[in-house]
């Protein structure tokens, strides 16, 4: 009987275990917020370049992140085919690169119960990236993060860019608050959630328009 008490608890403690880090499937919406440093004579090019807000859709590491207001209308990550496409607005063209950015992760710090977010209690990393040969080219980012909220990692294996590839595996959740600061820029932008919605995504949300024209470009 002993035995048979010591079995049926393994497998409720592995159901459950597996119920704890199941994936993450639905959208985050983020409102996109800027602290200018000075005054700039125009800033809408710095709204049009980030946009005001976006939802990140996830399903079964992949994702679709729709922005608004902005430059860019789409991007789509497919892990499996190691890809990240963009569309922009004006434009049926999607565009991939498999070009590196170069971006190195020079240090990353990570701080338990930093805050609690949208009822989530959430770690946050903060990671110094060196963007290119200049020591005066650092990007900070500050992430927000819950375990509640799981991802699979290779969902960022081929994406180097603000170091995803290496950042990711070490978080391994989505995030719900993303701060970004360098002296490159007039001014700091945090992307905020201020909702996650759990929902079943459809595989054709994920994939590109059927016909849809593709062009590969080592522009960054």
């Amino acid at each position: 009987m002993k035995a048979f008490g010591a079995l049926i608890l393994g497998l409720f403690l592995q159901a459950y275990g597996l119920a704890q880090s199941a994936e993450f499937e639905g959208d985050v919406h983020y409102l996109h917020m800027f602290s200018f440093k000075k005054k700039l004579p125009d800033s809408s090019g710095v709204l049009r370049y980030f946009g005001s807000s976006s939802t990140y859709s996830y399903r079964s590491a992949d994702y679709k992140w729709s922005f608004y207001d902005c430059m860019m209308e789409s991007e789509y990550s497919h892990a499996a085919e190691g890809h990240v496409y963009n569309k922009y607005v004006g434009r049926d063209t999607f565009y991939f690169t498999r070009q590196s950015t170069g971006n190195r992760l020079i240090s990353f710090d990570i701080t338990k119960n930093a805050d609690t977010i949208l009822g989530y209690p959430c770690d946050m990393i903060r990671v110094v990236i060196a963007t290119s040969d200049d020591p005066r080219d650092i990007l900070i980012r500050n992430i927000f993060y819950s375990n509640d909220l799981p991802l699979d990692p290779k969902a960022y294996k081929h994406i180097d860019a603000f170091c995803h590839n290496e950042v990711f595996p070490l978080i391994r959740s989505i995030p719900l608050r993303i701060d970004m600061m360098t002296p490159a820029w007039p001014f700091d932008i945090r992307f905020e959630a201020v909702k996650v919605e759990k929902r079943k995504v459809a595989m054709a949300e994920m994939i590109l328009p059927a016909g849809a024209p593709v062009l590969e470009t080592y522009e960054r």
